[in-house]
């Protein structure tokens, strides 16, 4: 697919952070001087881009998922900027809003909308892609809700946690998204809810797991989990050792 032929919501973004060619990892900061730029030049456009840009990220974690911890640093860099202009015609309960506060609002519904259940077969693709944004906004501080967590535990089989009772290819779309946010966001998620995800009680679901097509990657996820000391992968990292060992996320450029 082409820039021309992407959704307005994603190709409005493209020059900021791919300016020459998507093949190319965003540089973080100019991404975000490009942006706060325009912001600052546009300040009529901040409620828009606010809006979009979670749509972009998760275009990003969907065909460049090892570029994903840049856009998000990068838009981090933006939103912390005090001098963006303020937003007031988002609502007239929230005059004056920050480009931060509307930029959050709109993240939190994109994700939750992507990942939140019951998944549908053909939702493997989003649902991935959503599972490693969420893990790594988690783990940067950038968002956390309640469905992000709560699909983690579901997708992990958590007796006491089961809602939607997966089965078949839709258990293996839940398992996958679970293995995708334990490395990128797994010691967080201990060191936040010692009992809820005991190192342990995550390393008894994940060999538990009966999924011969992820197989791959449910086994580098035990490795990762099983470290002595947790931490939480970047999503260079996270695309690089699975790959290294067969494993590729549905719908990811062959370069990314």
């Amino acid at each position: 697919m082409t820039d021309s032929e992407l959704d307005s919501e994603v190709s409005r973004f493209i020059p900021f952070f791919y300016p020459t060619s998507q093949s190319t990892p965003p540089h973080v900061k100019a991404s975000a001087i490009r942006l706060i730029d325009y912001l600052k030049a546009k300040p009529n456009f901040a409620a828009s881009v606010a809006t979009d840009l979670p749509t972009f990220l998760l275009y990003v974690a969907t065909v460049h998922p090892s570029h994903t911890d840049r856009v998000l640093q990068a838009t981090k860099t933006v939103y912390e900027e005090p001098s963006l202009p303020r937003i007031n015609n988002w609502d007239s309960s929230r005059p004056n809003a920050t480009f931060e506060e509307m930029f959050h609002v709109s993240l939190r519904e994109t994700v939750n909308d992507a990942i939140r259940g019951p998944i549908e077969a053909e939702e493997r693709q989003s649902f991935t892609a959503a599972s490693l944004l969420a893990a790594r906004a988690r783990s940067l501080g950038i968002l956390s809700t309640p469905e992000i967590v709560g699909n983690f535990a579901e997708g992990l089989g958590f007796g006491d946690e089961k809602i939607h009772n997966y089965e078949g290819e839709v258990a293996e779309i839940a398992a996958t998204g679970a293995c995708i946010q334990a490395l990128g966001g797994i010691s967080s998620l201990v060191e936040k809810k010692p009992k809820r995800f005991a190192k342990g009680k995550v390393l008894t679901a994940l060999n538990q797991m009966e999924f011969p097509s992820i197989s791959a990657l449910i086994e580098f996820t035990k490795s990762h989990v099983e470290r002595e000391a947790l931490e939480d992968l970047a999503s260079d990292a996270i695309v690089e050792g699975l790959k290294n060992v067969g494993w590729r996320f549905p719908g990811a450029h062959e370069q990314s």
